[in-house]
């Protein structure tokens, strides 16, 4: 009953978070074209086109590693399960005790 609670609170928590908005198409065009130009490419010379053109290129790779990674995970959690204990059958031993020497029987 405790672990139901605490699943409970734990999934209704999540719903406090957010994830950071990802990045629009004109801010993707601005930090491109600003990376580029960083580099001495001018707006319309090939070295230019060709800068913007790996720059998505990368882009485009990394959406591929992440989803393929996200592809590769289980659905379900792989937990492992205890080992089960296994109860010996109980030993009875008794002692007697002849003189000075002392004999153990056990069954």
């Amino acid at each position: 009953m405790r672990t139901l609670v605490i699943l409970l609170v734990a999934f209704a928590l999540t719903g406090c978070l957010s994830l950071p908005k990802p990045p629009s198409p004109q801010e993707i065009a601005a930090r491109d074209d600003a990376t580029c130009q960083s580099y001495g490419a001018k707006p319309g010379t090939d070295m230019y086109v060709s800068c913007r053109m790996q720059l998505a290129q990368e882009r485009q790779r990394e959406r591929a590693a992440i989803i393929g990674a996200i592809a590769q995970r289980p659905l379900i959690p792989q937990v492992a399960m205890p080992t089960p204990i296994t109860t010996q059958p109980q030993t009875n031993c008794t002692t007697t005790y002849v003189g000075n020497q002392a004999y153990t029987h056990c069954q």
